[in-house]
C-alpha cells in the first residue's frame, strides 16, 4: 500500500511542482506529467534482483501497478493535465485508452504463458524476448526525438525537470518507508518503483496527441528520464547494500553480490528441495528393507 499510494499519489504530484518550477515547453510538461503517472517500469525487477533488494514487493507492486493504471492512469490524467496543469492541451484519450490496454494485455498474456511453459528454457526465452523488445522501444524512441539539438545538448532546465522529479520521488518514498519502519530491503524496492516509471505510455501519449517538432520535444522526456531513473535506482540499490539494506551482505565482493540470490524465498526452496530429496531417500530405503 505504501509503494502504490507513492506511485500513485506522489509521482503525480511531484509532476505538477515540477512543471510549475522549471520551465518546459508545454509538450514537455503534459509528457512530464503523463510519465510520472506511469509506474510499471518491468527493468526495476530486474535491478531488485541483481542488487538483492526485496525481489517479491518488487515483482508485486510492478504487476498490481501495471493493472491499477487501467483506472488510475486516466484519472490521474483527467485531475493533473486537464484540471490542474492549466494548459491547453487535450490529450488523445482514445489514443491513451489504446496504449493502456496494450500494456495490460501484455501483462495477461505474459502470466499467462508463465503458466502454460513454467520451464526455466521457456522463462529465460521470454526474458530475452522481453529484453530485446524493451531496448528496441528505447533506441526507437530515443531516434525518433532527435531534433537539430541532439538530446545530450538540451538546456539545463530540459535536465533538470528530468531529474529533479527521480531524486526527489526516492527521497520522499524510501523516508515514508522509514518512517513506517519498513524492513531495510523493502525500502529499496519501494524507492526504485517509485523512481521507475513505464516510459513506453508517455512515449505513445506523445505520438498521439502532438506531431513534427512538438512530437520529437516530447518524446525526448521519456527518453532522457529512461536514462536517469536508471542511475538513480542502481545508485539507491548500490549506496543501500553498502550500508546492510540489501539482503546480500554488505561487505561480500561486487560481482559476487549481483551474481548470487539472497533471497530469503531462495533459502526456502532451497530447503524444502532439501526435504523432499531426504524423504525421497527414506522412502526408497524403507521400499528396500
Amino acid at each position: 500500500l505504501v509503494g502504490l499510494g507513492c506511485q500513485f499519489f506522489l509521482n503525480p504530484l511531484i509532476g505538477l511542482l515540477v512543471i510549475n518550477i522549471v520551465s518546459l515547453r508545454p509538450a514537455e510538461e503534459i509528457v512530464l506529467l503523463v510519465m510520472m503517472s506511469s509506474p510499471g517500469g518491468t527493468y526495476s525487477n530486474l535491478l531488485c534482483s541483481f542488487f538483492n533488494a526485496d525481489l517479491a514487493l518488487s515483482v508485486a507492486m510492478s504487476a498490481v501497478s501495471t493493472l491499477a493504471a487501467a483506472f488510475m492512469l486516466p484519472f490521474n490524467m483527467y485531475v493533473y493535465v486537464e484540471v490542474l496543469s492549466g494548459s491547453d492541451v487535450r490529450l488523445d484519450w482514445v489514443g491513451l485508452g489504446a496504449t493502456i490496454a496494450c500494456v495490460e494485455v501484455g501483462v495477461l498474456l505474459g502470466v499467462i504463458l508463465g503458466k502454460r511453459y513454467p520451464g526455466k528454457k521457456y522463462q529465460h526465452r521470454f526474458n530475452i524476448f522481453g529484453n530485446i523488445s524493451g531496448i528496441a522501444l528505447f533506441i526507437i524512441a530515443m531516434l525518433l526525438s532527435q531534433t537539430e539539438e541532439s538530446l545530450f545538448e538540451k538546456a539545463a532546465v530540459f535536465w533538470g525537470g528530468c531529474i529533479i522529479p527521480a531524486m526527489v520521488a526516492a527521497t520522499v518514498s524510501i523516508s515514508i518507508a522509514s518512517l513506517l519502519r519498513l524492513a531495510k530491503p523493502e525500502r529499496l524496492s519501494i524507492g526504485v518503483e517509485t523512481v521507475y516509471q513505464n516510459t513506453s505510455i508517455p512515449t505513445a501519449v506523445a505520438f498521439a496527441t502532438f506531431g513534427g517538432a512538438e512530437a520529437k520535444q516530447a518524446i525526448s522526456i521519456p527518453v532522457a528520464y529512461g536514462l536517469i531513473q536508471a542511475l538513480t535506482s542502481v545508485s539507491i540499490l548500490v549506496i543501500g547494500w553498502k550500508n546492510g539494506w540489501a539482503f546480500a551482505p554488505a561487505n561480500e565482493p561486487f560481482c559476487k553480490a549481483i551474481s548470487d540470490t539472497y533471497q530469503p524465498y531462495a533459502e526456502v526452496v532451497t530447503e524444502k528441495a532439501i526435504t523432499l530429496n531426504e524423504e525421497a531417500i527414506t522412502t526408497d530405503i524403507t521400499e528396500d528393507t
